[in-house]
C-alpha cells in the first residue's frame, strides 16, 4: 500500500511540473507584448543571390551590391566575414543596419584582391543580431583568373568526393576500394 501511494505521488508531482512548465513556456513577456527574442528566433533571412561568385585579378578590387531581407523586423544587423575570406571582403557597407520585415536593404561588399599571393579564396559572410549567427549565410567564392584552385569547391580542385570527406587523406569508401590508388584494400 505504501510503495502505490508513493508511485501515486510521484505521477501526480510529475504531471504538475509538466503543466507548470508549459504554462511558463506559453506564457507572454512581462508587459504582455513578447520579448524581442521572439521574432528573432523566428526570423528567416533570405539573400538576392544563393552564392556570390566574384572573378578578380590579382592587384585588383571590385564592389558588389546584394540585398537581405528578413521574415521579421530585427534591430542591429550586422556582417561579419570569419577566415581568409575576411581579409579579401576589405569593407561592408552600412556595417550595422535594421531591417524592416519583407523590406530589402542593399549592402554592399568592397572585394580586393592582393597583388602578392593572389589565390581563390572561399567562404561565407555571416549575420549577427544580439549575440546570436544566424543561420542563413551568403556563400562567397572570390576566383583568381588561371588559379588551379578556382573551381567551385576552392582547395579541392582534382580531388574525388571520397578524398575531400577524407579530408584528401584517400581513405577508401564503403565498397573497399581505395579511390586514391585504386587497388582493393586489404590486398
Amino acid at each position: 500500500m505504501v510503495r502505490s501511494r508513493r508511485m501515486l505521488v510521484s505521477l501526480v508531482l510529475a504531471g504538475l511540473m509538466v503543466v507548470m512548465a508549459s504554462v511558463v513556456v506559453a506564457a507572454p513577456g512581462g508587459n504582455g507584448k513578447g520579448n524581442g527574442k521572439d521574432a528573432q528566433n523566428k526570423a528567416r533571412l533570405t539573400w538576392s543571390t544563393a552564392r556570390l561568385e566574384q572573378t578578380l585579378e590579382a592587384g585588383t578590387s571590385a564592389i558588389v551590391e546584394v540585398s537581405l531581407t528578413s521574415s521579421a523586423e530585427l534591430k542591429s544587423v550586422s556582417l561579419r566575414v570569419p577566415g581568409g575570406l575576411g581579409r579579401i571582403i576589405t569593407k561592408i557597407e552600412p556595417s550595422t543596419f535594421d531591417l524592416e520585415a519583407g523590406k530589402a536593404k542593399t549592402v554592399r561588399f568592397t572585394l580586393s584582391m592582393p597583388a602578392e599571393g593572389a589565390h581563390s579564396q572561399g567562404g561565407v559572410v555571416q549575420a549577427i543580431v544580439g549575440r546570436r549567427n544566424m543561420p542563413q549565410s551568403l556563400k562567397v567564392l572570390v576566383k583568381v583568373p588561371g588559379d588551379a584552385d578556382a573551381s567551385d569547391d576552392a582547395g579541392n580542385a582534382g580531388k574525388t568526393k571520397d578524398d575531400k570527406r577524407n579530408n584528401g587523406k584517400g581513405q577508401g569508401n564503403a565498397n573497399g576500394k581505395n579511390k586514391s590508388t585504386g587497388a582493393a584494400a586489404g590486398k
